[in-house]
């Protein structure tokens, strides 16, 4: 079987190269990147490696910009006419207008014979006006749809046409080259929220269940909160926790966080917190499990299902920041045991289900059932 998995994306998101990396060993698969991907960036195990799509190196807006990109997506046709993939699986877009009746009419005229994509958000962050209607007519093109989790298939599938596949549930695979360390509860607790602060994430629950904390508490935790602020989010976090006087233990650091900074950030966490109030899946979740960290998350139905109804860590009910702090105080006062059965639930979670080898297996299933129908 012979594979083309296309991804802006890299190599600042490694999701491809570590899928890519399960289905090496499985069929012939090719990567289709930004020009400024390099093999010795990551250890991507695929035949080869086509660093043939540009990026905006010019500002987002320039000429230069433009024409650069569909120089790109020309390098990317010519790609596929020649080399005759039996799958061509479509993860990213970097202009969503452009590339979906590309690819419709690549697969139109034969070029593209089995077409996947995967729906990393059942509904687009910042989504623009007739961007739902552009992708539920592009899934009508595709025949392989690929979700993470139960509540993403259920979702999508309410607004998919007759036309469209039924997905397919691939759960995110933990990322693998994390260096995760012996995961040892200390003293004082530290407490981590780390991502992109939009106002789904709950940050401001946070802060107030923090303001809940009695000060024998606040002396045995310290709680981080780290991550670029999203540009449709108006509240100053910092000043809200200087509001809620809770700055003495609660440090807030606005801003891009570099790949060196996350990993020291998450091996110093004893616990993530993911207090969302909506998601339908979450990659720092699964990146917390990577670093084999115990989570504390809201009861969405996301992460009921990515905690094994909890057992990874503790849920509390969304929205309340009562129950948030009650959990807060449990996490602290749990004893050493506790602690350890909680990282070990991880560690069983990331072998039973949240891996890219079985992620890859289900993945090439799908393809097989179109490919031999």
């Amino acid at each position: 079987m012979k594979i083309l998995m296309i991804d802006h994306m890299l190599p600042g998101n490694s999701y491809s190269a570590e899928l890519c990396m399960a289905l090496g060993s499985k069929a012939r698969v090719f990567l289709a990147t930004s020009h400024d991907m390099k093999s010795s960036d990551l250890e991507v195990k695929c035949e080869r490696l086509y660093p043939i799509l540009f990026n905006t190196s010019h500002g987002n807006r320039s000429v230069l910009s433009y024409i650069e990109y569909l120089i790109g997506l020309v390098r990317l046709t010519v790609n596929i006419a020649l080399n005759s993939y039996d799958v061509v699986h479509i993860q990213t877009f970097k202009k969503y207008a452009i590339e979906m009746p590309l690819y419709a009419a690549l697969k139109k005229i034969g070029l593209i014979g089995t077409m996947a994509f995967t729906v990393h958000n059942v509904v687009q962050h910042e989504a623009q006006a007739g961007e739902a209607e552009a992708y539920g007519r592009f899934y009508e093109k595709c025949d392989v749809l690929v979700v993470h989790n139960g509540l993403s298939k259920a979702e999508l599938e309410q607004s998919l046409s007759s036309k469209a596949p039924a997905a397919t549930i691939m759960p995110h695979g933990c990322y693998s080259k994390r260096p995760a360390k012996k995961a040892e509860k200390r003293d004082p607790v530290c407490f981590l929220s780390l991502g992109v602060m939009r106002k789904n994430k709950g940050i401001d629950i946070l802060l107030q269940a923090a303001a809940l904390l009695e000060p024998s508490y606040r002396k045995r935790c310290r709680i981080v909160i780290a991550g670029a602020k999203d540009k449709n989010n108006s509240t100053d976090y910092l000043e809200l926790s200087r509001q809620l006087s809770v700055e003495s233990f609660v440090l807030v650091r606005p801003g891009f966080v570099e790949e060196n900074d996350l990993e020291n950030l998450h091996q110093e966490a004893d616990y993530c917190v993911f207090p969302y109030l909506n998601i339908y899946g979450s990659g720092a979740l699964l990146m917390a499990y990577s670093y084999k960290k115990p989570v504390i998350a809201s009861d969405i139905p996301a992460f009921v299902e990515e905690t094994d109804s909890g057992r990874t860590g503790y849920l509390f009910r969304s929205g309340d920041v009562e129950s948030l702090a009650e959990v807060i105080r449990k996490s602290i006062n749990a004893c050493d045991d506790e602690y350890e059965n909680r990282v070990k639930a991880v560690e069983e979670l990331r072998l039973e289900k949240y891996n890219w080898d079985k992620s890859s297996d289900i993945l090439i299933d799908s393809y097989k059932k179109v490919l031999f129908r």
